[in-house]
This record gives structure tokens, sequence and C-alpha cells, in this order.
């Protein structure tokens, strides 16, 4: 990882294909959440007997025979105050490596509860990406020694590896900034990162993790305002994208697009919900069954945002919008959802306290969002 004090901070992100590892000052254990991690809803629809255990797989959060949304006693808080930008992903051992940060300074977190976090400080903006193939790489942008650029450190465990530069073939962008990693079924890994207020990219590695051959976003032009991109993947490997983008007064609209060919074509940009004047932050994750999930921010008033979710199915199209979290649990900024083994969704995101203070906060979803 890079030393302390030897540059600017910038991001990182961490790419899941097998065991584990982590650098120097990255901390790693085991969170135990608070409460029932069960699942949730975004109404109080009563089910019963059969038909309750087949819409549990397509709750928010299963109570019982009643589906309803995250409340707050079904979030776990496990750094307050500390983050803004957060990202995670869980170990092969079950360990939950998480991280945050703040415009003023940069820390790694990881908890062994939800009451007891440690802070590592390190040179670097971290955002973590979980992609599924045989390794993880964790991906950050930083400066070590006199090079800025994107790096991977290879996680074994609780062992970071030294991290080596990534060659970012055909990219007009020195410094990419947010990178976004998924990896790929074939074992490769397809990477998004922006030019702030400017553009996408979008590249491919070779199957080395550390080479890729990057393009532009696809069916976009222009300068985008305020964007950010992320990446994902069907049940059925189709590549997913996702941006965002700003009008004039600084009203978001994101938008998603698939491809079944490996990214040699791709769908027109659909918005993802066009009736609200105002969605930020679409991360993709592929379902259980078939298509993916997109985790996005809805405005529940000036200022204020909830989390919701809606199927994007293998053909492109989209199915209905749920809400995720309740408006008790206050205003909500960058929800990554994480596929657990048991089926259920790790949803990580930070969650705005008074003061524009920020927690770093996880909560349990019984499963997908509906067909």
């Amino acid at each position: 990882m890079p030393r302390a004090g030897t540059g600017r901070a910038w991001e990182l992100i961490m790419a899941t294909r097998a065991p584990s590892r982590l650098a120097a000052g990255v901390l790693v254990s085991s969170l135990v959440a608070c409460g029932d991690p069960g699942a949730v809803t975004s109404s109080d629809e009563v089910v019963g007997g059969a038909a309750a255990e087949r819409v549990a797989s397509h709750c928010v959060i299963a109570e019982g025979d009643r589906c309803r949304m995250v409340e707050p006693r079904d979030v776990a808080t496990f750094a307050s105050g500390a983050v803004q930008m957060p990202g995670f992903t869980y170990l092969a051992n079950g360990a939950l490596a998480a991280l945050g940060t703040r415009s003023s300074d940069r820390r790694i977190v990881s908890s062994t509860s939800a009451d007891l976090v440690s802070f590592t400080p390190v040179e670097t903006l971290p955002w973590l990406a979980a992609d599924v193939g045989g390794r993880k790489t964790l991906y950050f942008t930083s400066r070590i020694d006199a090079t800025v650029g994107l790096f991977a450190s290879a996680l074994e465990g609780l062992v970071v590896h030294p991290p080596v530069p990534v060659t970012l073939e055909g990219s007009p962008v020195v410094v990419p900034y947010w990178p976004q990693a998924v990896g790929l079924e074939d074992g490769r890994t397809l990477l998004g990162f922006v030019e702030p207020q400017k553009r996408a990219f979008l590249a491919v590695d070779d199957g080395s993790g550390t080479r890729f051959r990057v393009g532009p976003w696809p069916n976009v032009s222009g300068d985008l305002r305020g964007v950010l991109a992320h990446v994902g993947t069907t049940a059925s490997g189709a590549w997913v994208i996702t941006h965002q983008s700003a009008n004039a007064d600084w009203r978001f609209s994101s938008f998603v697009q698939i491809s079944t060919d490996e990214g040699a074509s791709w769908s027109s940009p659909r918005n993802v919900e066009p009736n609200d004047p105002d969605v930020h932050d679409a991360f993709p994750i592929a379902r259980a069954d078939a298509g993916a999930d997109l985790y996005y921010l809805h405005m529940a008033g000036p200022g204020e945002f909830v989390v919701h979710r809606r199927a994007l199915h293998e053909d492109g199209t989209l199915g209905p919008a749920e809400q995720v979290t309740s408006g008790a649990v206050g205003h909500i900024e960058k929800p990554q959802p994480r596929r657990l083994p048991d089926g259920r969704i790790a949803l990580s995101f930070a969650a705005r306290r008074p003061g524009e203070v920020y927690d770093l906060a996880i909560a349990y979803l019984a499963g997908d969002a509906p067909p």
C-alpha cells in the first residue's frame, strides 16, 4: 500500500475472484451484525404458508410471514463519523473488509462487532468492489514513490501483497477516478472509471489483472457533469454498466446498458428511474435467478435520499421499483450490494447523521428485488 505522507488521496476498489489478500494498513476481521439480519420490503405485504417461503426470496426484510423495508433496527453501524464514500467486501473466511473515507482524511476500517472499530490511516481514498472469479485483487489509485496511477495488490487470507502498477492501454487519463471492477466468468476483469466532470471509460484486462485495454463509455457524448460509473454482470454473465450525470441544476439521471456479446455491442442507455428527477449511485449485482438488480438512490425530499432497487432482465428491460430503506433510516449514499453465500444481500452504505457526519453501515436483505 502507499506510504503515509507520499501523495494525494485517490480511490480504491476490491475485485473479488478467490481467496483474499490485503496490503499493509488494511485491517480485516469479522463483523457481527446487530439484530436479525433477515429481510426487507417496501410495503407491509402479508404472505402466508408456502407463499411466504417463496416471497422471502424477493423481500427486503422478511419478518415471519411479512415483508417490509429496512428500518433503523436492521442497520449495523461499524464506523461512526468516519466515512462518506464507503466500500466493502466479504473475504473467503467470512471476514468483512470495509473501507471508508471523507474529504479530510483517509481511513481503512475493519470491525469485529458493531461497536468496535479499528482505523488505519492510508494514502488512498478507498472504495471496494466485490467481484466474482477465483482471486481477490485490491485496485486503488494513488501515488507510490514517483508514480501516480492505478495499482493492484493481490489478497491472500489477511495478507496484502505489494502493489504493482496497472497498465491502462489507450487511456487518455493518467489518474483514473472512482475505479470500479467486477470479475467475469472467463477470469478477466471489467473495469470502469471516470475523468471527473467529463467522461467515463470502460476497460477489460487480458486475464492478468494488471493490463487493461481502455475504451470510451458506450453510447454517450459530450461532458458528463458529476459522472460516476459502475460495472457488473447478470446471472448469465452478460455485462452490465451504469452511469450517472447531472443537468445544469445538479439533478442526476442514472442509465443502464447491457451487452450479451462481451462488449462488442451495447443496448441503448435506459433511464433507471425516468419518473424520478434525481437518481444517483446505480450499483448492479447479479441476481440469484436471472438478470441483475440495480440499487440506487431515490429522492425522498429536499437533500434526502433513500435506497430503491429494481430488476434488470436479461433482455435489458426493467422490473418494478421497490423501496429498500425507510425514511426513518435517514439519508443514504453509495448503496453497495454484495451476495452472501447463503443467498442474502449484504448492503453497505454511508448513512448521514446530524452535522453532516456519515456512518459506515450495513443491512442484510432477505433476497433480490421483485422480478
